[in-house]
């Protein structure tokens, strides 16, 4: 049961791999580390040696990715962490192997590229004009890709209310933005015949940002599978991770959490 859930952790990470994913970034030299009913604890655990907090359960249970030779280090005043994956390296390649794309296999049973991606939302607008309007950039990322738009909906009043859908923020995450084009495949698809969306569509517009962070989706496909933030550049580590650093309360009293905002530059949540 233990290895089937750590696998399930690392499917999610990795996910289904196209022709041209090439990873090139190793992890044998890190683990997976469990820490039950640590509570404040993790916060010493992830703020002071650069760790990775992949899940914080409600019971505060929480896996934490780490180097090895750092938790050998100091594992003896964290005695309710375990190794829980000794080496994740393994793991990723085994994921990798499992989660290749079967020949054939339809849009929604592979993941996909930046770039097949915005194609893909060019061609629903094209298809689906009637309720779809594609912006093809709202602004460019810190590499210079294109963010675009896409507007779903058969309202026309100045003052349609707006359901926004923002994706792929965090790079690693691709799931998220499998998410969002299967909502709106579904919503372009069943309006007209699905009185619920039909209904929907006539009175509110569906704002989708299929990339919040192009360049560290691309970063995960060419180098970092399981790199997280963007990718500008830093005097000690690069990249920002991104949805800890909204303007509200910018520059404001920090109160830190192991997953939140801070002065620590190489945490992977950072201000």
């Amino acid at each position: 049961m233990r290895h089937h859930a750590v696998a399930m952790v690392c499917l999610a990470l990795v996910g289904v791999c196209a022709a041209d994913y090439k990873r090139t970034v190793s992890y044998e030299d890190e683990i997976l580390v469990k820490c039950t009913n640590q509570g404040k604890r993790s916060k010493n655990l992830h703020d002071h040696l650069s760790s990775d907090l992949w899940s914080m359960g409600p019971d505060k249970t929480s896996v934490v990715r780490i180097k090895r030779a750092v938790f050998e280090r100091v594992k003896a005043s964290f005695p309710e962490c375990s190794v829980m994956v000794k080496d994740l390296e393994e793991h990723v390649q085994w994921a990798e192997k499992q989660m290749q794309a079967a020949p054939g296999a339809t849009w929604f049973e592979a993941y996909h590229e930046y770039a097949d991606i915005v194609d893909w939302y060019a061609s629903l607008a094209q298809n689906y004009s009637n309720v779809v309007a594609f912006v093809s950039s709202i602004g460019k990322s810190v590499e210079g890709r294109d963010m675009p738009a896409v507007h779903i909906t058969a309202a026309t009043a100045a003052n349609t209310p707006k359901i926004y859908f923002q994706c792929q923020i965090h790079a690693r995450e691709w799931i998220s933005g499998a998410v969002c084009m299967y909502v709106a495949n579904y919503l372009v698809q069943s309006y007209g015949t699905n009185s619920t969306v039909t209904a929907l569509l006539d009175s509110v517009e569906f704002v989708i940002v299929p990339f919040v962070n192009p360049d560290g989706y691309d970063y995960t496909w060419t180098k970092d599978r399981l790199w997280r933030k963007n990718r500008r550049p830093g005097l000690i580590c690069d990249g920002v991770d991104l949805n800890r650093n909204y303007n509200v309360k910018w520059g404001g009293v920090v109160i830190r959490t192991p997953w939140g905002s801070g002065s620590d530059t190489h945490a992977m949540g950072i201000r």
